[in-house]
């Protein structure tokens, strides 16, 4: 945030004193160090109009011309009920082009899961998920009565200012300059909506702090951490049936590829045992005692 905010700052004032010099510039010799961060840029000959990913409803399908040959298919497509982005990924992630028996391990499923087990289909989509995230809660920013006040400390914001944060930061101090901590604020405020942001993890200590305050210190703690490469359920969720009687060599082989190239099924595997130890194990929240008694409720991370 830091860095970002120095190169508003400094762009700004490059604007309003182009090939000027003062002699602040010329006497003080601080030398200035930003860190680099590597972006991507691209050379295009002639025009290009840059695809909406909000309003073209060929984005996505043309993107993806293996997945989606015939051009149609995408979440704004014309139907009779509407298909947000979100149901549309989520039906397009489990979806199954064929079921195919494996029982001597030597017909290909390349078709098999194709949404699943593409490179890239699913990161395209969670970064856009994000964006979207992040601008729903931007707007929601700006529609505030505050805004405009927002706008007048980003145009105050001076160097030195930014020098002092950045130095707090490092030296892990709290930033005191309470404009860039109203800042501060205001970006966690977007970053809340985005997942895994930092944002977000601010607000599920907030979440531990309100259960601990509500129903007292948790009692037990625990990791649950289950193997993807040797359970069969992950090929019984990927779609993917094969023998009992095969060479444990080639099941677990095969189990292997199949975690290996189908993130999806690997996450429905994990998602289902986490569900399966808290309600059944644990009964967590409900009117049935587990087995270690009764457990009025539980919160769960992710890593």
């Amino acid at each position: 945030m830091i860095d970002a905010l120095l190169g508003i700052v400094t762009g700004s004032r490059r604007q309003a004193g182009e090939g000027e010099s003062t002699e602040d510039d010329l006497t003080d010799g601080r030398p200035h160090t930003r860190r680099k961060i590597p972006v991507i840029s691209y050379a295009i000959r002639g025009q290009a109009t840059l695809a909406n990913s909000w309003e073209d409803p060929h984005y996505f399908t043309a993107a993806f011309p293996t997945l989606f040959p015939t051009g149609v298919g995408g979440h704004l497509d014309q139907r009779t009920v509407p298909v947000s982005l979100v149901a549309f990924v989520e039906w397009a992630l489990n979806h199954h082009s064929r079921r195919r028996d494996l029982p001597n391990l030597i017909q290909s499923s390349t078709d098999h899961c194709r949404f699943a087990r593409h490179n890239t289909f699913m990161y395209l989509f969670y970064d856009r998920l994000q964006l979207r995230s992040s601008s729903v809660a931007h707007a929601m920013l700006v529609k505030r009565e505050n805004w405009k006040s927002t706008s007048e400390d980003v145009a105050s914001l001076t160097v030195d200012q930014l020098d002092h944060a950045a130095r707090a930061v490092a030296e892990h101090r709290i930033i005191d300059d309470p404009t860039i901590r109203r800042l501060q604020r205001n970006i966690v405020t977007i970053g809340m909506q985005v997942p895994e942001s930092f944002s977000q993890k601010l607000k599920m200590r907030s979440e531990i702090r309100g259960l601990i305050v509500r129903h007292g210190m948790p009692a037990f703690w625990m990791t649950i951490n289950p193997s993807d490469l040797r359970n069969p359920l992950v090929l019984y969720l990927a779609g993917v049936e094969y023998s009992e009687d095969t060479l444990p060599a080639a099941t677990a082989a095969l189990r292997r590829a199949t975690a290996t190239s189908n993130p999806v099924a690997v996450a429905q595997f994990f998602h289902h045992t986490c569900k399966g130890v808290f309600d059944g194990l644990l009964g967590s929240g409900g009117s049935r005692m587990g087995i270690l008694g009764q457990v009025a409720n539980h919160f769960g991370v992710v890593e």
